[in-house]
């Protein structure tokens, strides 16, 4: 795994001026609804210009599942900007994530005020939406629990007040897409969702609507009960425990190691000595059908169908911990939890356009294939990423190998089993790991087109970088034969003016 080793080398976050927040007097405590949504109200006064509060829907008891967008446009998608969400407490009684995100989104905008030059890249290159909390019923539970006992049972307020674990509630496309898997040119993205509406909890309706809003590429679903970085798949082919690989396996390790290496504990496994669990986690990270099955889990459903690349994070072995060790969870988290956001920018990005109007090109289809000889790669001798002058190169082609091409053979190319598409105004998105890649934009009506693209991670030389450009101009297929035809008509023209004017001798 050589791409994993270099990328730990420099895996550590970049920070700029101190941001001082959460100062001496913020008092580290357990919010119940009134006071999460204070939270946001609160950041969003002292930040107006950067957030936005909304809410998808609502709980089965009628509370709102709060959101808020923290972005240097909110309420817009920026072309060729990356969206990304964190979704925290979906297990009522598992409180950390919930609370690690309510010190993070203040953070957020006292850093970008203070000109943190971290901070400020993100938000003025990153789209960030933030859910707090997906079960506010089942945390009321659990709450309630806690308050009268300082204690809360392994499984009270888990599910919501249908009894419904939400993260066993999501169509479970899995063995669709695995039955799609044993057909050659199947199916591989945006697998179809039959006819399960009516069974759905309502949270999970909602936020799959929310899913359904924006052109998600990275997100996060924050959990408790271990200390681990959990990548899909979830679930294998008969719900069985067993290692079972996304055709993106290389990216998700890269994405889970991302947030254990940045975390103080995870990647060296520094549990509680009261942890229930016995399980280790090498490098603080785990394939989810590995470790147990999860069929109709969240994350799994977020990349079969929207092409979301998801993680669930396991935030600590204690589920709802005294209010006394919260600050101790935000310190652990917090360079992770930034580190993880910046990963919306690695692998390649782009704008798929109509050639002739130079009009974005919504659905059209970006499928890549890594290029596998190392020797062939290098011989474009572009493959340094993040040295020079980085906007430079990208408008002289940085990314791009032409010559590469001419040094190509079939074996050369691990095609990749899973496509992504564009988003309405053309623009896409592809999480890949370092390398040169085979991409192919391709739409119906048009050609398609091929070009060789170089994907960086987005932090190659401690300096923040968004994702490589690879935009397609494509030819409508209409273009082409009109084009044909206007070159056949002028040749025919050409012929006869040449027939009509005699021959005449020098």
């Amino acid at each position: 795994m050589r791409y994993i080793s270099l990328f730990l080398a420099v895996v550590a976050v970049v920070w700029g001026s101190e941001v001082e927040f959460p100062g001496p007097d913020y008092k580290f405590e357990h919010h119940n609804a009134e006071a999460l949504k204070k939270v946001l109200d609160d950041t969003h006064k002292e930040c107006p210009e950067l957030t936005r509060i909304y809410s998808p829907g609502t709980s089965k008891l009628g509370e709102e599942l709060w959101v808020i967008e923290i972005s240097d446009n909110p309420g817009e998608h920026e072309l060729g900007e990356p969206e990304f969400k964190y979704i925290g407490n979906m297990h009522g009684n598992e409180v950390v994530g919930r609370e690690v995100l309510l010190v993070l989104i203040p953070y957020m905008c006292e850093a970008y005020k203070a000109g943190d030059p971290d901070m400020v890249w993100l938000i003025d290159h990153t789209r960030i939406h933030i859910m707090p909390t997906m079960n506010p019923d089942g945390y009321a539970k659990a709450y309630a629990q806690f308050s009268e006992t300082q204690k809360v049972d392994w499984t009270n307020g888990r599910a919501n007040a249908d009894g419904e674990d939400l993260n066993r509630d999501f169509p479970d496309i899995d063995k669709n897409f695995f039955r799609q898997r044993e057909k050659k040119n199947g199916r591989n993205h945006h697998l179809k969702v039959q006819n399960v509406e009516d069974d759905l909890e309502p949270e999970t309706e909602a936020v799959i609507n929310w899913f359904k809003s924006e052109p998600f590429v990275l997100s996060a679903n924050l959990h408790g009960g271990d200390l681990v970085a959990n990548y899909p798949f979830d679930t294998s082919i008969g719900d069985k425990q067993m290692y079972s690989a996304t055709p993106d396996d290389d990216i998700f390790r890269l994405l889970a190691l991302t947030y254990s290496a940045n975390h103080l504990k995870m990647h060296d496994q520094v549990k509680d000595p009261n942890c229930i669990t016995s399980d280790t986690f090498k490098d603080g990270i785990t394939n989810g059908a590995n470790w147990y099955p999860v069929p109709g889990g969240m994350q799994d459903f977020n990349y079969l169908r929207f092409n979301t690349f998801e993680l669930t994070l396991e935030l600590g072995c204690d589920k709802f911990p005294p209010a006394a060790r919260l600050e101790e969870f935000w310190e652990d988290n917090k360079p992770a939890l930034i580190a993880y956001m910046k990963m919306a920018h690695a692998g390649i990005k782009g704008i798929v356009v109509d050639s002739y109007g130079n009009e974005g090109i919504y659905n059209a289809t970006i499928s890549v294939g890594k290029i596998t000889d190392d020797k062939r790669v290098e011989l474009c001798g572009k493959q340094e990423c993040g040295k020079g002058d980085f906007g430079k190169w990208n408008k002289e082609g940085y990314g791009i190998c032409d010559k590469l091409e001419d040094w190509m053979e079939e074996d050369d190319i691990n095609y990749r089993n899973h496509d992504v598409t564009t988003a309405q105004q053309g623009d896409y998105w592809r999480l890949l790991v370092p390398g040169a890649y085979w991409v192919t934009a391709y739409a119906p009506g048009y050609e398609p087109v091929t070009q060789i693209c170089y994907a960086c991670n987005p932090n190659p030389d401690g300096l923040n970088h968004e994702a490589n450009d690879c935009s397609f101009a494509l030819e409508s297929v209409y273009e082409t034969d009109d084009r044909r035809m206007e070159l056949l008509e002028r040749f025919l023209a050409a012929q006869r003016v040449r027939n009509e004017i005699p021959y005449q001798l020098p």
